[in-house]
Formats: C-alpha cells, sequence, structure tokens
C-alpha cells in the first residue's frame, strides 16, 4: 500500500510492513531494515523462478545491502548472465511480474529493470533496481567488491554513509539523482580501486573459527554477527551444546561462550545444524540433538 510518514509529505510504500520505495528524484536516508535482506531475496527467488539457468549469479548489492550504515529504501539486484541478451527473451515474464525494462545509454555493460508505481505508469515510486550485467565481467565484479569492502571496513561504510547524508541534505530533490550520484562518484572509485588491489593481494585466508565447525548459521542484531554452528573438532572437557561467535565486520570473530549447554536441553549428545531466528525482540534456537 501507499502512505505519507508522518509530519512529512514524502510518499513511500509499505509492503508487508517493511518501508520500501522513493519518489522518483527524491534522495532521502533512512536506517537500516533488516526487512530489506528479506525482501532482497524474496525478489531473487522470484527472479530465479522467471529466469532460470539463465541467471547464473543473483546477489543483493547496494546500501540496502549493508546492514551497518543508512540507505535509500531501494532494493538494488545483481543478475549475471553469460550475455546480456539473453535477458530479452524472459521481457515479457518479468514485465508480468513487475519487473519493467528501463532503456538507458549510460549505463554501460548492464541491462536495467524496475520496479514500482513509476513504471507501472500508476505513480511516482520507485522500489527495486535489477541490473542485469556480464557474468565476470567489471560492472558485476564492482558491485560485489563495493558491497564487500563496505561490509569489512566499518569505518569506510560510516564515511560513505556521511557523505550520502550530506549530499540527501544538500539536493534532497534531485531529478534522476543526478547530483547525489556525481557527488559519490570520487568516494565510490577510489574505494573500488582500494577494493579490487585488496582482492587481487588476497592470496589466502582462513578464518580461524570456522575450524571444527559445521553447519553455520549467522544472525544479524544492532550491529553484531552472531554465529552459532555444529562443533565437530570437540575436546576432551568441552560442554555438549552451542557455543556462539560474535563479529562486528564478518572477518574478525570473537568466542562469546556456550549459548546452549545440554544440562539446559532435553538432548544429551549430538547437537547439530542450530538456527537463530528473531521476532519481536525474542530469540528462537531450533536444533537436531
Amino acid at each position: 500500500m501507499t502512505g505519507v510518514r508522518s509530519g512529512s509529505d514524502e510518499e513511500y510504500d509499505r509492503k508487508d510492513d517493511i518501508m520500501i520505495g522513493l519518489k522518483r528524484g527524491t534522495v532521502k536516508l533512512y536506517d537500516h531494515e533488516k526487512e530489506w535482506e528479506l525482501e532482497a531475496q524474496n525478489t531473487i527467488m522470484r527472479l530465479k523462478k522467471i529466469l532460470g539457468s539463465t541467471a547464473r549469479d543473483i546477489q543483493h548489492v547496494g546500501s540496502t545491502a549493508i546492514f551497518s550504515i543508512k540507505a535509500k529504501p531501494i532494493i538494488d539486484i545483481a543478475v549475471a548472465v553469460d550475455d546480456l541478451a539473453d535477458v530479452f527473451t524472459y521481457e515479457t515474464e518479468l514485465r508480468d511480474a513487475g519487473f519493467h525494462y528501463v532503456p538507458k545509454t549510460d549505463l554501460g555493460e548492464q541491462v536495467l529493470f524496475a520496479c514500482g508505481s513509476y513504471y507501472e505508469g500508476t505513480g511516482d515510486l520507485q522500489t527495486h533496481f535489477i541490473h542485469v550485467v556480464r557474468r565476470d565481467g567489471v560492472q558485476g565484479r564492482n558491485y560485489m567488491n563495493f558491497r564487500d569492502y563496505l561490509t569489512r571496513h566499518p569505518s569506510a561504510a560510516k564515511e560513505y554513509e556521511s557523505l550520502k547524508a550530506a549530499l540527501a541534505q544538500s539536493a534532497p530533490v534531485d531529478s534522476g539523482r543526478e547530483q547525489y550520484l556525481k557527488g559519490k562518484h570520487d568516494f565510490v572509485e577510489r574505494i573500488l580501486k582500494t577494493a579490487e588491489t585488496e582482492r587481487k593481494n588476497r592470496t589466502y585466508f582462513q578464518n580461524p573459527i570456522l575450524d571444527g565447525l559445521a553447519d553455520p548459521d549467522v544472525l544479524f542484531w544492532k550491529g553484531v554477527y552472531y554465529l552459532y554452528a555444529t562443533s565437530t573438532a570437540i575436546k576432551e572437557g568441552d560442554p555438549p551444546g552451542f557455543r556462539v561467535y560474535t563479529s562486528e565486520n564478518l572477518v574478525d570473530w570473537q568466542d562469546a561462550g556456550m549459548a546452549l549447554l545440554a544440562e539446559d536441553s532435553w538432548g544429551e549428545k549430538q547437537f547439530w545444524a542450530p538456527d537463530i531466528v528473531e521476532k519481536d525482540g525474542k530469540f528462537y534456537l531450533s536444533y537436531s540433538v
């Protein structure tokens, strides 16, 4: 449904209680909502159903994929294909599902589809951008490198957030968001260059917490990642149950102790495959035992 936020004349779309979408030409940032990732995954499943094996990879990219920063509530998805022309085979199915082809000449080697009432001809909202890129091409790699670098480097992510906030404040109404994009250009290019260098120089990386663990499940909550897993290397004296590890960047992890002990459970041994979910501020752990 479409509504107006109290105290603001900005129109937005609330889908299944997820605040998503902006008026075309509007630049405004919002605190990260965990539901954006759920919406992204739902969108990815819909695209996979339509495109099948033509889509070699589909990923959530853009600022809504970086959990630690504010973002425009527009979901960006990158779809990797072998040949850009292949996607037009599915143009009718994509349009019927709400993904509208957007002819543009300034996007380089990619094809753009978009969602929202602006593209339906019934309003002015933009909710999703679907970037179809060449598999192993530069543009697809840039989307991934930028997202992953800012996820690994919180200080760079906050610098990006501050820059975007300043740009949004200076030009809250920006037709086509040209000023906003131009203002980010130098930062984005610098991060992409640094990220590519880091990627090339990384010959091998082994996260030590993964030694002796299997079936990992990660929960993101208030800026911290929590990892639960099956222990496959139980040492003498280790209590049966599930240990939890925490991280702020998905690289550096700390042992936070036991999340569940056998004495607090009806199980006695072979604690496997934990899954943690949050609902209304409460956390629920399911597992095999």
